[in-house]
């Protein structure tokens, strides 16, 4: 579920160059899982914001709607906090309840993107695959 929104993320944000960046982050999930080595996966003492960094970058590449993108971007965020407080990797609740606020109103808006990923599934999120 989260592999498929990520990778169908880039079309569905509008960008021009969907494909590579589909590609891109295909590449980089599937790095990850594979190798826990990967320079792609989870590094001590990184927060959340450094770790979707290399997917962030994203949001000025051609043609990307930028509402579209940001709501994208912090569904991910939201799953990946998920996981980090069930992992007690981290403590970000009070950032959590403010994404699943935020992100239910919007949602309405963006059925494309909740019909891969819902704002519950994000937020219940427990593992990163």
């Amino acid at each position: 579920m989260l592999r498929k929104f990520l990778i169908d993320g880039p079309k569905l944000f509008g960008a021009v160059n969907h494909e590579r960046l589909a590609w891109l982050i295909e590449t980089m999930f599937d790095h990850e899982i594979d190798f826990p080595e990967s320079v792609f996966a989870h590094q001590k003492g990184e927060s959340i914001d450094n770790r979707l960094e290399s997917i962030r970058m994203m949001g000025s590449a051609a043609g990307v709607d930028q509402g579209k993108f940001a709501f994208w971007m912090d569904l991910v965020t939201l799953y990946a906090t998920s996981c980090a407080i069930h992992a007690e990797a981290v403590d970000e609740t009070f950032n959590h309840g403010e994404l699943v606020a935020s992100l239910s109103v919007r949602a309405k808006l963006y059925t494309e993107f909740t019909d891969i990923l819902t704002v519950d599934q994000a937020a219940q999120a427990t593992q990163w695959l």
